[in-house]
């Protein structure tokens, strides 16, 4: 999600369509290639208006990319720059969420629930907002642990 979101604003190529799509060829997913920077930095959007972007800023644009992302007509699928919709077929077997592997074709995110993807939208909003009221520091927890024994409580009361 985190490389559909780079690519759809512009920030990363699109692997299969570009140079490094040679690289593809060579991967092992037993044994992945140790790539060296020269390898990929080319795969960095040449575009110098999201050159200085920091964490915080492209964690703001995340989660407004995705707060507001239509995932009921959407899936994810980071092989091509234009944007895949559900087809016909695809609708056999409709997800709440769909995340296209490049290799199988399959859906990667198919365990997905409704309900997750809901908690995962409130959340990109509630992000949003504390940024926007310069409250950030409050949406991200300093004890993760603590943090991740919460959020399964809460999700499943």
């Amino acid at each position: 999600m985190i490389i559909y979101f780079l690519q759809q604003t512009d920030r990363l190529e699109v692997i299969h369509q570009s140079s490094a799509s040679a690289l593809i060829e060579k991967i092992n997913l037993f044994q992945p290639p140790d790539y060296r920077t020269e390898d990929i930095c080319h795969l960095i959007s040449k575009d110098t208006k999201h050159k200085n972007d920091s964490v915080a800023f492209l964690t703001y644009e995340f989660a407004k990319f995705y707060s507001t992302f239509d995932f009921e007509k959407i899936i994810i699928d980071i092989s091509q720059k234009q944007r895949r919709i559900w087809s016909k077929k695809d609708a056999e077997n409709k997800k709440p969420i769909a995340v296209r592997c490049c290799f199988s074709g399959k859906n990667l995110a198919a365990q997905v629930s409704a309900l997750c993807l809901s908690t995962f939208q409130k959340k990109m909003k509630e992000i949003i907002q504390a940024f926007e009221a310069e409250k950030e520091a409050t949406v991200f927890s300093s004890d993760l642990e603590e943090f991740a024994k919460n959020f399964d409580a809460k999700s499943h009361k």
